[in-house]
Formats: C-alpha cells, structure tokens, sequence
C-alpha cells in the first residue's frame, strides 16, 4: 500500500440523489482548492460548507456540501475531504475525471479507505 492521496465513490453509482466522494491523505486539501473556491488556509474540520464544484478547467460542475477531517481525527486517520454532490451520472463521471486528472491523486482499490483506517 502506497500513501498517496486517494479518492473513492463512497455511494452507489446513479442511483442515489447524493453521490459521496472521500479523499484522504496528505494532498486532500490541495485537491479542494483546485475544485472549490473555499480558503482551505482557514477551514474549519468537522463543518459543512456549501460551496461551488468547478472542474479543473474552470469550468462549473455542480454546487455541493464539503466537509474536512483533519489528521488524526478521521476514519482513515489521515486528512480526509468529503464531497457530497448530486448523485447523477453525469455529475460523478465529471468529478471522477476531474480527480483522474490531478497530480498525486488517484483511484482507491476497493477497500483501501477501510485498510488505511486499520494501518
């Protein structure tokens, strides 16, 4: 198991009206700043924020709710963000390829949130 910054789709895939994307690791931060206008400098860890998603080209995605769990006080006990945006196909195909585009990001193997938190 490497430690790069990982992301997954916590929900079931368009069928749900909310789609959960987390993101855990030490680059979490670095990824919202790309996809948000939040000041990740003055975030606030166990609080929801509303906020615009826009791809990393700028362009607008969707609106979600967006939640920061600082290190060690997370499941995986590192750095984690939680997006929480429609659960449409097409909001999640675009956020999924949105990440697939960030540097030191990529795709968790099933189960690896759950394997980080136990090691």
């Amino acid at each position: 198991m490497d430690n790069k910054t990982i992301y997954a789709l916590s929900t079931v895939f368009g069928k749900s009206g909310v789609a959960v994307f987390r993101i855990s690791g030490e680059r979490s931060l670095d990824v919202l700043k790309k996809l948000t206008d939040i000041d990740c400098n003055n975030i606030r860890p166990r609080y929801a924020y509303f906020s615009k998603l826009h791809g990393i080209d700028g362009m607008p995605l969707d609106h979600a709710l967006v939640l920061y769990f600082k290190a060690p006080g997370s499941f995986t006990g590192e750095d984690i963000v939680e997006i929480h945006s429609h659960g449409s196909k097409a909001v999640i195909s675009s956020l999924s390829d949105n990440f697939s585009q960030i540097d030191g990001l990529r795709l968790a193997a099933p189960g690896e949130l759950s394997k980080r938190a136990l090691y």
